[in-house]
């Protein structure tokens, strides 16, 4: 029942939507372009979307872009801005587990 799923598909319509400036389309392509669903790998591309969505205040997108600077995704290391993006998604935490708190509480080991 219902249409089958086709994730090249979908990410054809989360890119449309992310041209738009749709953050959260944005950050479903920064998710398909950091797993390579529908897609290729492509970390440039992850942390171009993920950070697109984050200036839009979407705090998954905040936390997705920590995550990168913290582990070089598509970017240089950089725990400083790691940190920072933490903090912003914690200030904000709408999210349910793990929530940007955890996250910085628990896998972030730099200080700013």
């Amino acid at each position: 029942m219902g249409t089958k799923k086709d994730p090249v598909e979908a990410l054809k319509w989360y890119l449309l939507a992310a041209e738009q400036g749709d953050a959260k389309a944005q950050f479903a392509s920064g998710v398909c372009y950091e797993i390579g669903q529908g897609t290729e790998k492509n970390p440039d591309l992850a942390f171009k979307m993920y950070k697109s969505a984050a200036r839009q205040a979407n705090v998954k997108a905040m936390v997705a872009l920590g995550l990168c600077y913290q582990k070089g995704i598509g970017c240089a290391v950089d725990t400083n801005m790691a940190f920072e993006c933490y903090q912003e998604a914690a200030n904000r935490d709408r999210w349910e587990f793990p929530s940007p708190t955890f996250v910085l509480c628990t896998t972030l080991s730099c200080t700013p």
